[in-house]
């Protein structure tokens, strides 16, 4: 019970950090970029939010199952599959954000350091599980590999 009531005060005190981190990135570069780049950048982080808010929309009406941002992301690679190109200020954003890529995973190394002793128990079953996948990916991406360059030689 403690542990539970621990790990969730880390992530809950880590998350707000990595958040505050990006939006100041983001705002200082709105303040120190010219109008024209302010209004690419607020139109893509826009666009961004749009998804992701659809996509939490449909997560809470209809698949309960699947989380929102997944959800959203999808609904965002599809459209632009549809449109056939990234806009500007998409991709400039895009880019921006993913420089704090890494912070995200601070919340589950905290959670993952919380568990240890159930990992050490079962340290054989995670080993063997990662080693399985490890191969069954490395070889699915051989044979896609193979498939797609077999078809662009034909």
């Amino acid at each position: 019970m403690a542990t539970d009531f621990y790990s969730g005060l880390i992530a809950f005190s880590t998350v707000p950090k990595i958040f505050v981190a990006v939006v100041l990135h983001l705002l200082i570069v709105l303040f120190l970029k010219t109008p024209e780049v302010q209004s690419t950048m607020l139109s893509g982080f826009i666009q961004i939010l749009f998804f992701q808010s659809l996509g939490e929309l449909i997560s809470k009406l209809f698949l309960q199952s699947l989380p929102g941002p997944v959800i959203g992301l999808v609904l965002l690679l599809c459209w632009l599959i549809i449109k056939k190109q990234v806009n500007p200020s998409l991709a400039l954003v895009s880019d921006s954000l993913s420089q704090y890529l890494g912070l995200l995973f601070v919340p589950a190394a905290v959670g993952v350091v919380l568990f240890l002793p159930q990992l050490k128990e079962n340290a054989a079953a995670i080993a063997c599980t990662l080693i399985g996948s490890v191969v069954l990916t490395i070889t699915a991406s051989a044979l896609v590999l193979r498939l797609l360059g077999s078809e662009k030689n034909d």
